[in-house]
């Protein structure tokens, strides 16, 4: 089954991360603040949600890597019926910063900067990112730490 292409033009954001309804661990509670420090390592991706689609692994692919002030994301979703028929969504490093649940991510690959609402739930493992801007980023990306 060919999956749709026009998630290939999303410019999508290394944190960008999203409470999805369908995922099996879903938080009702409210967003927290943020440190950078807490947010430190490598997470897989878990779920990406879009207007139109909720895609998990083995579909879609990601990592990323915080560091106290710098990202490094990568995300490949499949395109075709074979594993590696598969289209790069993002792949994207710069600068954030964060205030209060506030995530704002600057590229440095030449990608417009992205804003997000973000939060920690579970014992600080997973990282729900919803992209609010630009518009056709919009989305929510659930990460899930792996150090």
């Amino acid at each position: 089954m060919r999956r749709p292409l026009y998630v290939r033009t999303l410019p999508i954001i290394a944190a960008a991360a999203i409470v999805v309804a369908c995922s099996t661990s879903n938080s009702t509670a409210p967003k927290l603040t943020l440190t950078p420090q807490q947010l430190v390592g490598t997470y897989a991706l878990d779920t990406l949600a879009t207007a139109n689609t909720v895609t998990t692994p083995p579909q879609v692919m990601g990592t990323l890597v915080l560091t106290d002030s710098t990202y490094h994301e990568h995300v490949v979703i499949e395109t075709g019926p074979t594993v590696t028929d598969t289209t790069q969504l993002s792949a994207d490093s710069g600068t954030y910063s964060v205030s209060g649940s506030t995530f704002t991510q600057t590229s440095e690959t030449g990608l417009p900067s992205v804003v997000a609402t973000a939060s920690l739930r579970g014992n600080g493992d997973t990282l729900d990112v919803k992209v609010t801007s630009p518009a056709e980023a919009a989305g929510t990306y659930v990460w899930v730490k792996t150090d």
